[in-house]
């Protein structure tokens, strides 16, 4: 209609005069607390590679896919427990800007850091028997020849594992009159948002929980969120703020103080990546077997 308009077809192009409704996204449900627990527990026994640290992440650090599929060593300062995120790594194979265009520095705790220090000598030696190095440049969470991870690989990937570890399921569906099967659970985008969700909750115990969501345009100054009710979709309750950071019985379950860094904080990371004491030894010994 618009080349109607510029050929003096018609004077008007009625179209423009349509106002679209945004269509709303499906609700999210983050993982409950225990689920997070219990992925996280897998995760640090499982051999070390790059999907898992790209699980691992997700849950510690609330990044999205391609941004952690987009990280290299060059970007991960340990001396200042922090991870720098400038790029994402696209389906079209390509490292690009973040999606909201825009970098920042998340924190990372002291269980996250240790799995990342133990995936790096971990990944020295795998490359040291492939006759390559590893440099700035290589990224954190690679495929099998050390290369940027394809999105869509993992994706399939991340589906099968969620599916062992109980977080999902394949069902058949029937669509245009054919059966077809699918896959229902949790996708990449919960993982991420158990981690700001997590935040959130723990607003009313930790003053310090002001920062934005991950990868919002807010910066830290932003004025805390109101805590909230935890309950999943499915009517499983979950901790609420009363019970939730800063609750000495909360704690004494998890075994383990939650620490506070000097960026942006972290409750899922420090609940997931930090465990139940004894963690160190663990890391020392799959250090050693990897």
């Amino acid at each position: 209609m618009d080349l109607a308009v510029k050929e003096h077809l018609t004077e008007h192009n009625p179209c423009r005069d349509v106002e679209i409704s945004r269509l709303r996204s499906a609700e999210r449900t983050p993982l409950t607390l225990e689920e997070a627990i219990s992925l996280r527990q897998a995760l640090h026994g499982d051999e070390l590679d790059g999907k898992r640290v790209t699980i691992w992440l997700a849950l510690a650090g609330g990044v999205r896919r391609g941004e952690a599929l987009g990280l290299t060593w060059r970007y991960v300062d340990f001396d200042n427990m922090r991870v720098f995120i400038k790029h994402q790594y696209t389906e079209n194979k390509a490292l690009r800007e973040t999606k909201n265009r825009r970098s920042r520095w998340i924190a990372i705790d002291d269980g996250t850091a240790r799995y990342l220090r133990t995936w790096k000598a971990v990944q020295v030696r795998r490359m040291q028997v492939q006759g390559l190095s590893q440099t700035p440049n290589t990224p954190m969470c690679p495929d099998g020849d050390f290369g940027f991870h394809d999105p869509d690989n993992f994706s399939t990937w991340q589906r099968g594992y969620l599916i062992e570890h109980g977080l999902g399921r394949m069902e058949e569906a029937e669509e245009g009159g054919r059966k077809r099967r699918r896959y229902v659970g949790y996708d990449f985008h919960e993982l991420r948002h158990t981690q700001a969700t997590f935040l959130i909750g723990s607003s009313s115990a930790r003053s310090s929980a002001t920062a934005a969501p991950p990868g919002s345009r807010s910066g830290g100054s932003r004025r805390p969120r109101p805590p909230i009710s935890w309950r999943s979709s499915a009517g499983r309750a979950r901790p609420s703020p009363s019970t939730g950071a800063g609750s000495p019985s909360w704690r004494g379950r998890l075994g383990a103080d939650v620490a506070t860094t000097k960026h942006t904080p972290s409750l899922t990371s420090e609940v997931i990546a930090a465990g139940p004491a004894g963690d160190k030894a663990q890391d020392d010994k799959m250090l050693s077997t990897q």
